[in-house]
């Protein structure tokens, strides 16, 4: 007798295999939480299951919020020194376990959400995305010449160049005494001096006015999407690393037809005549650095040459344009200031510097004398020049133990967040949303011991370039630019609020004195 329904023509509802899948979803989502061996660590309830939490409020507070905030920052306090931010990722406030994560001893692997800096359709890798120290280091090697301490000087004149440029747009609007969009005009600056010592020519923001490729604006995007995607893989996973996205071909940028013609001239150039930059009598910009590097070093190819110059100026320009932001916004509103380091610098012996047209930028060995510029300098890196994505370590096979005594089993991923980091109350002090150079200052009443170690906890807690031997390779660079930028210009001028509601910095520049040398009533 055959079955009046027979199995194979029996349907299964819809709605049930929505259950299964959601069923199953969750008790995937519950074992991947329970496996990670992070019950211990408190944190957010939906982030023990899930990424989609962080990557929410990274897209809720750092993707539409200029200030100085993220989700990191808000969570300062919430939670103790470790907080769990998502099924397997932990991130740490507690300055003591800097050197634990990210020192020589453990040497931990990167985590994963380093991935969003990966160059897609190309095997090229920035320094900042690899993972593992050695490999790292091998990358390095060819570079480090050409970022060290003993190259700064030979830097320069590259930065002067840029700084009187600046100082002939400044004069202008001194002349006509109208406002000026410091913002803009500083991230103009910052872009050109990157690629001024990167490729020995700029890209020409200053010349323009305007940003006239719209390189600046896409760059703002690009950190966006990566402070986004940096805690919300999955998104990268869905847009850059798309497969189906290769069907369709993207226009290559206009910076980087700029920066590939720039490095094919000097290649085609170096081939030639190999003598040519070493007789010129001035020093070698990065490109020419990286060109002579590869003599010695097979892996500096050409696409390789093309891509780490490129990367030099990106990562350069953009976190000093938001440190040199924050300094002119403080400024401009703090006459007094002004003050003080106009006579900080008058009081430094001026004659050393170097002459020129424009009264000369500033020398970096006497910039480098300015206790109160460089306490400008440091607060403006803590309020606007960390970057907003996570520093992530993967824990190896032992484990890892931070100095609280909190155990982290294996495949844990251990994060910092650099702007988080410079928000510490216990650090910083109460007033670690205030922008006050003074907290970087010896106090009244205050040993001179008291304030070397009070200090030197803040600077630890500054990772703003990383921490280690994968610091950042261009932290000179950047630094040796601020302090030649703001000793020059603010010798020359004093900036005064333009009364134009904007977002962005709109200032006067009014000279302090004639270029005859005459004083001029301010």
């Amino acid at each position: 007798m055959g079955l009046s329904t027979p199995l194979i023509h029996q349907t299964v509802s819809p709605l049930y295999l929505l259950a299964a899948f959601l069923l199953s979803t969750v008790v995937y989502f519950l074992v991947k939480s329970k496996r990670a061996g992070l019950d211990h660590i408190r944190g957010p309830w939906l982030a023990k299951y899930s990424n989609i939490w962080r990557g929410y409020q990274a897209w809720r507070i750092n993707h539409h919020t200029e200030g100085v905030n993220n989700y990191q920052i808000e969570m300062i306090g919430r939670w103790g020194d470790v907080v769990r931010i998502g099924p397997t990722h932990v991130l740490v406030y507690n300055p003591e376990a800097i050197d634990t994560i990210y020192g020589f001893r453990e040497r931990l692997d990167k985590g994963p959400g380093y991935k969003v800096f990966l160059m897609t359709g190309t095997d090229q890798t920035a320094l900042v995305s690899i993972k593992d120290e050695k490999t790292h280091g091998i990358f390095r090697r060819p570079l480090a010449h050409a970022y060290s301490l003993s190259s700064l000087k030979g830097y320069e004149p590259y930065i002067d160049e840029m700084i009187e440029k600046l100082i002939l747009e400044l004069d202008k609007h001194d002349a006509a005494q109208s406002p000026i969009n410091m913002t803009r005009w500083l991230q103009f600056w910052a872009f050109d001096v990157m690629s001024k010592i990167s490729f020995g020519e700029p890209i020409g923001f200053l010349d323009h006015g305007n940003d006239f490729n719209g390189m600046i604006q896409a760059q703002r995007e690009n950190f966006r999407y990566i402070s986004v995607a940096n805690n919300f893989l999955f998104l990268d996973t869905l847009t850059k690393r798309n497969p189906l996205l290769k069907l369709f071909k993207k226009k290559p940028s206009m910076f980087f037809t700029f920066a590939k013609r720039v490095v094919n001239e000097r290649l085609a150039k170096a081939a030639k005549d190999p003598e040519a930059q070493s007789q010129s009598g001035r020093h070698d910009d990065l490109l020419a650095s990286f060109i002579a590097a590869r003599k010695s070093y097979p892996l500096m190819t050409d696409i390789r040459i093309t891509h780490v110059t490129a990367t030099n100026v990106l990562a350069g320009a953009n976190n000093s344009a938001r440190a040199m932001d924050s300094a002119i916004n403080w400024l401009t509103a703090h006459p007094e200031a002004q003050d003080r380091l106009y006579n900080e610098i008058k009081s430094v012996n001026m004659e050393a510097m170097k002459e020129a047209k424009t009264e000369g930028p500033a020398a970096l060995e006497l910039a480098l004398k300015m206790p109160y510029l460089d306490a400008v300098i440091q607060e403006s890196y803590r309020q606007f020049g960390a970057p907003a994505n996570n520093l992530e370590r993967l824990v190896g096979e032992s484990g890892l133990t931070l100095p609280n005594g909190v155990h982290l089993p294996p495949g844990t991923v251990v994060c910092m967040n650099a702007a988080s980091m410079s928000m510490l109350p216990d650090v910083f002090g109460k007033d670690v949303r205030v922008f006050n150079p003074d907290r970087w200052m010896q106090q009244s009443g205050e040993s001179a011991e008291d304030f070397h170690e009070r200090r030197w906890s803040m600077q630890r807690a500054m990772i703003v370039f990383g921490h280690g031997s994968r610091s950042c390779i261009g932290k000179n660079i950047v630094q040796l630019e601020l302090y030649k930028l703001w000793a020059t210009l603010l010798r020359i001028y004093k900036f005064e609020p333009a009364g134009v509601k904007v977002h962005q910095v709109m200032t006067i520049p009014k000279r302090r004195e004639q270029k005859g040398g005459k004083a001029v009533e301010i």
